[in-house]
């Protein structure tokens, strides 16, 4: 029997394991945890992503922990990734600002990657969806375990961002984040204050609330056949529609100021908030006006929904 080899180890390649783990060495597929395999270098373009560096990794009551990613752009942006208190710790273990009395995954991770003679050669926070980011890790074979064909293939993993800056810190790999993710969500280190509002900032989370609620998703039909593809096992429609549903929130206005909005009410910067409030309510009534005479005010999305709608 063929032996699979992921990150957890080398274990029998039933069909079972192949739901979860899938490797593809001529393009990426997706299974439904979300995780990829694949060795294509082709598909990480420089040129659409900014250089960052690990900034400030803090531990917070509210969220549990954030990490501020320094991004190397023309606005010398930051950028504020949300994580948990156990993620949080470990960032800061491996940066040795604090200590843990025993190793935790992602210094086995590490630790596993040497074991098995690999190279962590980057990682890219790669896209946004909601307020979840998505992250990957390229690694390829080195030293004796290196062949001539393994190195022109690298390795990629789907991780959570977390994970993927927890080994990039512990192995010295550099960081890259997406021109359209720092573009969108990222924000000037220093500039000028927003203009204040009239409103408190009780106020201002209230109505961002009221008005979050109202927000219709443009990608509920493309969610419910996302679930359907993959309960069938139709990988390749699923990452299809993923596809899809990543590009909807990215070209929908509303969809975009909504992200931002609960970011900005993450971060505690209510003004910026109430801003990306008012753009949602703007979208909002565009859409209801547009509605009511039958037009679609975004039509720059129905080729793409075309394109699924055979899916």
């Amino acid at each position: 029997m063929p032996i699979h080899t992921s990150f957890l180890g080398a274990r029998p390649c039933t069909r079972s394991s192949l739901v979860r783990f899938r490797p593809v060495w001529s393009r990426a597929r997706r299974g439904p945890t979300g995780r990829v395999f694949c060795a294509s270098p082709e598909r990480f373009d420089l040129a659409s992503f900014h250089e960052a560096v690990v900034g400030e990794v803090l531990a917070t009551d509210e969220t549990g922990g954030v990490v501020i990613l320094r991004i190397k752009d023309e606005r010398k942006s930051i950028l504020k990734v949300f994580i948990g208190r156990a993620e949080a710790d470990s960032m800061r273990h491996a940066r040795g600002e604090l200590q843990l009395p025993r190793p935790n995954t992602h210094d086995a991770m590490a630790e596993l990657i040497r074991v098995l003679k690999c190279r962590v050669t980057k990682v890219c926070i790669t896209e946004i969806r909601g307020m979840t980011y998505y992250a990957r890790l390229y690694m390829i074979p080195s030293g004796n375990a290196a062949t001539e064909k393994s190195k022109l293939q690298e390795i990629v993993m789907d991780m959570r961002p977390s994970d993927a800056v927890s080994v990039a810190i512990r192995v010295g790999a550099p960081l890259y984040v997406d021109k359209d993710v720092a573009k969108q969500m990222g924000r000037p280190a220093s500039g000028p204050e927003p203009l204040p509002s009239n409103e408190s900032h009780a106020q201002i989370v209230r109505s961002c609330r009221e008005e979050a609620a109202k927000f219709v998703d443009p990608t509920t039909l493309y969610s419910l056949q996302l679930a359907l593809a993959v309960a069938e096992e139709r990988f390749a429609d699923a990452a299809k529609l993923q596809g899809v549903i990543a590009e909807g929130y990215a070209q929908h206005p509303g969809a975009r100021a909504l992200v931002a909005m609960q970011a900005a009410l993450q971060d505690g910067r209510f003004e910026e908030a109430a801003r990306h409030r008012d753009e949602l309510r703007r979208v909002r009534l565009i859409e209801f006006q547009a509605s009511a005479v039958g037009l679609d005010p975004w039509e720059q999305r129905n080729q793409r929904r075309t394109e699924t709608d055979a899916l």
